[in-house]
């Protein structure tokens, strides 16, 4: 026909993406999430160039340009037969160069070679393939489109889609005209390059242009409508492809079967839609006259067993799998398949038969014994050759089954004997079979150190199953061993496989996989269980500096070891780091929820941390106070009085800061308790408000007391909460706060013991109030207190910080009073001998 090319400049160049009406999901457009693997050579590709000059196909052909020579017309159909492409190559460049013979090439000549160097691994020899075409050139016969179309799915292979479009260009500067394989190509092309909606819109004009699709063409449309979950649309393609008379092929059946296990809305439309395929499209045997029939193979028979296992049709699966091990093609994927399909199924019936563990045991043996049967069948049919997938399959079940020393001597004598490499991903699952049997943490070590000496790739779950079995061997020494060589790693080399991957000139690159979440949490918790708190502490400090957050749990357990230890500095850093990263990570309402969760850890802790805080200031004040008395410090020697004074000088900075210390990481717990709404007990308000008294922080005192009052308005306090709050508000030395608490004592009748009266009758005789203090006097005798010479001395010093004017009458008024009634008190009063030693060490 005379018209236009269709593969012009306009119509190849790309087309912008997603259209409207055919957009897919924005996760799908993502090269990297692709499901079928060709995105992967996008990623993989800066690896396969620099493997390019290694691989097998140079090395042959390095060896293969010294022997140029005669044309050899048998030796070039041999290579061709065998798929060598270096030497068929090299044949066909002799035949070239011989005056005689070069007239025998034909495009189909050149074709075969071609093809083979489009399917050269790691990747397509495009450099060759051009010039092979460029040789052509120069012969009688010139080179035709089916050439440029094994370039154009060697670019395609490759994943040069910017190449492959400017080849698609050049076509017509050729005066070559592209046919339906070129179409398909290229609609392949946009398919690999993760655009569908430019392939639908290339076919589209396809269609305009009056180009009969075929089914390859349909083929590509379905997988795209696959690949990119389009299953309406792929419904419809299909539609069209039968309405236009184009017979499926097995690939469009394995497709469709694909497609109805993926998208039927239960399992009895996908065996209803199974079915109808089947009896649509699908001969039942060879025999079948029906030409519109496709004839089933091995293949179309494993997309059945998947499918069916997908669904937990274990029945039809194994009918299925019946009918595809008798097929000519049939091969040891079918036999993966039905392994895969049996142990999933053996899982999720553990998974259901739980609680019945008679139950979950025979079927265990039952599915393992099938297997094991299965996989027997497959090494003795001389027809299959079992593969490295196979094997990987079979001893994934033999190690869930328990046993890795079966698993592990059929990766070494099976696959030995076979010659199938062992897999790194194999040792992987011998590692992790080993690992979860108690005892064995010594094969896990041997097995990660054989992947070492064949120098594997090491993965981080590798590292993490080695951490974790000796982790729970308590193997702390061994464990760390192996942790700062993993880490060391990178402090070596900081750049890791990226610089390695730039610098590398010899095509092997060094690759390392950073420690991850779980593998700092195995090494943290492991530290944190053996007591090792040094180790645990450098483990967080680097686990926050990569970005990674410590558990909870692991927070917690570390501080409390840390208050065992009494090593109260790093237990607040420790609670510092917490709450700032949970406050970055989830806001001030995730560190609310961590604190509420773990509620009663934290308010032991602040009870805990204050209490010692209290009693080390209190051992220190009375050691200072014995110490210092006239008669210990007199009856010492000269020089040990001079070694005495000299000692309690240097020690008292760090008993002072490890007090400091020690309340001041209490009171922070309690405050973090408080904002995260939650309600500590008395006891714990009681020991705060102690606290604030001692640190003179006398206000957050005060505010503690409120905060419980407003928790527990309808409680009657302890004595000893009322007495924390009146040594508080006695020490701030306040009128205002001083009536409050007075009025507050007396409205709620909150209960005195004899410290709290001393406390209240200090408050009482402080500002003044004379009746309310001689009442209270009273009130005190009744209640049972009595009286003592430690009471009258604190409101005689109470009455004497009285400053009103008629502080000198109330002074002698209340004296008086008490001289009357308990003229005892008065004439001990000043007998008390407690501040001599004081008023003697301020006189040294």
């Amino acid at each position: 026909m005379d018209r236009r090319p269709l593969l012009s400049a306009k119509d190849v160049y790309p087309i912008p993406a997603p259209i409207p009406t055919l957009s897919f999901p924005e996760e799908l457009s993502d090269p990297q999430l692709s499901t079928d693997g060709y995105s992967k050579k996008k990623k993989e590709k800066k690896q396969m160039d620099k493997e390019y000059e290694l691989d097998a196909f140079d090395q042959a052909m390095a060896l293969g340009i010294e022997k140029l020579g005669a044309a050899d017309w048998a030796g070039f159909q041999v290579a061709v037969a065998a798929k060598d492409a270096a030497s068929a190559w090299l044949r066909l460049k002799d035949i070239m160069l011989h005056p005689e013979e070069r007239a025998k090439v034909t495009p189909d000549h050149v074709l075969s070679v071609l093809v083979l160097l489009s399917r050269v691994k790691p990747v397509p020899k495009i450099t060759v393939m051009k010039d092979v075409i460029a040789a052509t050139d120069q012969l009688p016969v010139a080179t035709d489109i089916r050439h440029q179309n094994a370039l154009l799915d060697a670019y395609s292979r490759l994943g040069d889609y910017t190449a492959a479009r400017r080849l698609a260009i050049d076509l017509t500067k050729k005066n070559l005209k592209p046919n339906l394989r070129t179409y398909n190509l290229f609609l392949n092309l946009h398919i690999m390059d993760n655009n569908l909606d430019a392939c639908v819109n290339f076919y589209n004009t396809m269609i305009e242009n009056n180009i009969e699709p075929d089914v390859e063409t349909f083929n590509i449309l379905i997988t795209g409508c696959l690949r990119f979950q389009k299953p309406l649309l792929l419904k419809s393609y299909f539609e069209e492809m039968i309405a236009l008379g184009v017979e499926p092929d097995q690939r469009t059946i394995i497709q469709l079967i694909q497609h109805y296990s993926r998208n039927s809305s239960s399992k009895d439309t996908f065996l209803e839609s199974i079915t109808n395929l089947q009896e649509t499209y699908v001969s039942p045997d060879t025999a079948s006259d029906n030409k519109c029939k496709v004839e089933p193979n091995a293949a179309i028979y494993t997309a059945l067993v998947k499918a069916y296992g997908e669904h937990r049709e274990i029945d039809l699966a194994r009918r299925a799998f019946a009918l595809g091990k008798v097929c000519p093609d049939c091969d040891a994927y079918l036999y993966t398949v039905i392994l895969r399909v049996l142990e999933d199924d053996r899982q999720q019936k553990k998974q259901e038969n739980n609680e019945n563990v008679e139950n979950q045991m025979q079927v265990s043996r039952s599915n393992y014994a099938e297997a094991v049967e299965l996989f027997t069948e497959m090494m003795n049919t001389q027809t299959i050759e079992v593969d490295g997938v196979a094997f990987a399959q079979f001893v994934s079940i033999v190690l869930e089954n328990g046993d890795p020393d079966s698993a592990e001597k059929l990766t070494t004598i099976a696959m030995g004997t076979r010659g199938i490499p062992v897999t790194a991903k194999m040792r992987t699952q011998l590692m992790e079979g080993y690992a979860v049997l108690p005892g064995r943490v010594g094969d896990v070590v041997r097995i990660f150190e054989q992947m070492r000496a064949d120098k594997m790739f090491i993965t981080a779950r590798d590292y993490n199953t080695l951490l974790q079995a000796l982790a729970a061997d308590y193997d702390v020494e061994l464990l760390e061993r192996y942790w700062v060589r993993w880490l060391w790693n990178f402090e070596i080399e900081p750049m890791g496989m990226d610089q390695n991957n730039k610098s590398s000139s010899i095509g092997v690159s060094k690759k390392f996989e950073r420690p991850d979440a779980d593998s700092y949490r195995i090494v943290l918790d492991a530290f944190i269980t053996c007591h090792d708190l040094p180790r645990a502490y450098k483990v967080v400090d680097r686990m926050m500096a990569v970005g990674h957050l410590p558990s909870t749990s692991a927070f917690v357990a570390l501080v409390e070891a840390y208050v065992q230890s009494r090593d109260y500095e790093s237990a607040a850093k420790i609670m510092l780091n917490m709450r700032t990263a949970v406050s970055k990570r989830d806001g001030i309402e995730g560190l609310k929820n961590i604190i509420a969760a773990h509620a009663d850890q934290f308010e032991r802790l602040v009870v805990n941390l204050v209490e010692k805080s209290e009693e080390l200031a209190r051992t220190s004040e009375q050691q200072e106070l014995k110490m210092n008395t006239p008669s210990a410090f007199s009856s010492a020697a000269p020089v040990n009085r001079l070694a005495y004074l000299q000692n309690l000088a240097e020690k008292a900075p760090a008993i002072a800061k490890e007090i400091e210390t020690k309340r001041v990481l209490g009171i922070e717990l309690y405050k973090e308790l408080i904002a995260a709404d939650c309600s500590p007990s008395e006891d714990t308000f009681a020991t705060v408000i102690h606290a604030h008294t001692r640190a003179k922080d006398l206000v957050s005192g005060i505010k503690a007391w409120m905060s419980f009052r407003a928790l527990y308005p309808s409680d009657v306090p302890k004595p000893a909460t009322v007495n924390a709050i009146l040594q508080c508000v006695c020490n701030l030395g306040k009128h205002s706060s001083a009536r409050a608490i007075v009025d507050m004592v007396k409205s709620k009748k909150l209960p005195l013991d004899a410290e709290g009266y001393g406390y209240y009758l200090f408050l009482l005789a402080r500002w003044g109030w004379k009746n309310e203090l001689i009442s209270a006097v009273v009130e005190m005798v009744n209640d049972g207190i009595k009286l003592t010479v430690t009471i009258v001395t604190q409101i005689s010093d109470a009455l004497e910080l009285y400053q009103g004017d008629d502080a000198v009458a109330t002074r002698r008024e209340v004296l008086d009073f008490i001289e009357e009634n308990w003229p005892e008190m008065m004439s001990l009063e000043g007998e008390d001998d407690e501040g001599e030693g004081e008023e003697f060490i301020r006189e040294l």
